[in-house]
């Protein structure tokens, strides 16, 4: 089975205007959810430290914002990652590369967004890339990972995935096919819930907020028997 979704990608007030009517249709292989996943040397957490990241750009903060939740089962089919690019100003046009893992399993290629321009008025720019889940993905808990490049040498960033930011990992998604209200009398319910990373993330709340995951797995489990 194929895959499809929609991803749009914006930098500064143009991601307030995100919406699915701009995003791009991607058609991909069927999602690998078996075998082994290669992080590799450029994905590991020591490269992510501020004393080696590249000295053009950094990120400072990842918030992942989870949406549309049409049959109450804590499953969402839209997300939004947004990421806080602090640059010196030597690299200005860049692009981001998606990935999803479901369940620990191999990295599947999602989306490449169109070059983006980072405002040189400013230390930072605020990136973000929506995502629509329309067929395809299995319901289950998924990583991300997103790749920055220099959109004029396509030379490689910097990477940011789930064992450098929390908010990037065990996210509750699934496709629209599998997002049908019925479970309340077949009223549409919909949920918004924001997961905040590192800069934004209280560490405090972390146990909390991991509990909290494990809790509407639990239900969402013993609902289906």
């Amino acid at each position: 089975m194929s895959r499809h979704s929609r991803s749009v990608a914006a930098v500064g007030n143009d991601a307030i205007e995100l919406d699915a009517g701009r995003a791009e249709v991607d058609i991909g292989d069927a999602l690998v959810v078996t075998g082994y996943r290669e992080e590799g040397a450029l994905f590991r957490r020591d490269l992510l430290r501020p004393s080696i990241y590249p000295r053009e750009v950094g990120i400072a903060f990842a918030r992942v914002d989870l949406s549309a939740d049409y049959d109450g089962d804590g499953y969402y089919r839209n997300f939004r990652l947004s990421l806080d690019i602090d640059t010196d100003g030597s690299v200005e046009w860049v692009y981001l590369r998606l990935y999803v893992s479901f369940e620990g399993g191999p990295w599947n290629f999602v989306h490449r967004s169109s070059d983006m321009r980072l405002s040189w008025r400013h230390a930072s720019s605020e990136l973000s890339l929506s995502s629509w889940l329309d067929s395809g993905y299995p319901t289950g808990y998924y990583d991300l990972r997103v790749d920055l490049f220099d959109a004029d040498s396509g030379r490689w960033l910097l990477s940011l995935g789930p064992y450098d930011d929390p908010a990037l990992s065990v996210l509750p998604l699934e496709d629209e096919l599998r997002d049908t209200p019925g479970y309340y009398g077949g009223d549409a319910l919909a949920y918004d819930v924001a997961v905040r990373g590192v800069g934004g993330f209280d560490a405090a709340l972390l146990p909390l907020a991991l509990l909290y995951r494990r809790l509407r797995r639990t239900l969402s489990q013993r609902s289906r028997y």
